[in-house]
């Protein structure tokens, strides 16, 4: 039975459009995975860095899209981390820094890295030397035509699948980390100075910035009574207390913190002993 030509054609047609479309549905994943695979930046700024970082690669042509996928999220396991820059000045907003990697050993990598640059090839061939590669004039050429766009598509659907489970994995990690932020726990860490397993770093404490606070307002000659200064922080904030430190009394904070100096002495009105406390003197070695 002879076959109808228009329909052959239809056929073949048919499997290239839907090749098109899963391969501009492999584009916006790769897009969507460079862009959003490390960011940068202060807090308020952070939603319109992400953005210029979409648009400045919305016509990045499929290839340099590969590569800088590589760059940003799948280095090989052999590569040394690279740790984040450092905001370039001091500022009152907090400094936010994400990166996501996808790891995997390096003979994975390797294979990995083949097979997209392989399908970077197999993209332009379709996109451009389809038509000059088969004249679907003939029902011969259809056939031919319908068998690679058969193979184009099996190949197509597994790097989809890839794609997809990269970013699924990269959304698992953003929303992971979306749903820490709003914890207690990565308050204390990253707002208060103190740290999951109980450790506190002293230096950046907002108790022991409340402390220094209080200098500037409760000084006498250079020391600060501990129980004015104790009132002064409560006035400002009640939930700076020792016990959120670690610690059962203020004077333990003075002491653990190795911050301040401190002194005690008796006062001659009531005969109670009180201590007092200065910020220590920061020597800088040259």
């Amino acid at each position: 039975m002879n076959e109808d030509i228009v329909k052959v054609q239809q056929e073949v047609q048919r499997k290239f459009g839907r090749c098109m479309f899963r391969l501009q549905q492999i584009e916006q994943l790769l897009k969507i995975l460079v862009s959003h695979a490390s960011v940068q930046g202060h807090v308020d700024e952070i939603l319109n860095i992400q953005n210029k970082k979409l648009a400045d690669i919305s016509r990045t042509t499929m290839g340099g899209l590969v590569s800088l996928l590589w760059g940003e999220l799948c280095p090989p396991a052999t590569t040394e981390e690279i740790p984040g820059n450092e905001p370039k000045e001091v500022s009152e907003t907090g400094w936010i820094s994400t990166k996501f990697q996808i790891s995997m050993p390096d003979k994975e990598f390797e294979k990995t890295k083949q097979a997209l640059v392989d399908f970077v090839d197999l993209r332009n061939g379709l996109v451009h030397q389809f038509i000059e590669r088969f004249k679907i004039s003939s029902i011969s050429e259809c056939h031919k035509a319908d068998a690679y766009l058969d193979e184009c598509d099996e190949k197509i659907g597994t790097q989809l699948l890839q794609l997809q489970l990269w970013s699924k994995a990269l959304c698992d990690a953003r929303t992971a980390i979306s749903a820490y932020i709003g914890t207690t726990e990565c308050e204390n860490a990253f707002l208060h100075g103190v740290l999951p397993d109980g450790d506190v770093q002293w230096n950046r404490s907002t108790i022991v910035e409340y402390l220094r606070s209080a200098e500037k307002s409760c000084a006498l000659h250079g020391w600060t009574l501990l129980d004015t200064a104790i009132e002064h922080i409560r006035m400002s904030d009640n939930t700076q207390t020792p016990s959120k430190y670690g610690c059962k009394t203020w004077r333990e904070v003075l002491r653990k913190s190795e911050q301040f100096d401190i002194k005690k002495n008796v006062n001659l009105n009531t005969g109670k002993g009180q201590v007092w406390y200065r910020s220590r003197m920061i020597v800088v070695v040259h």
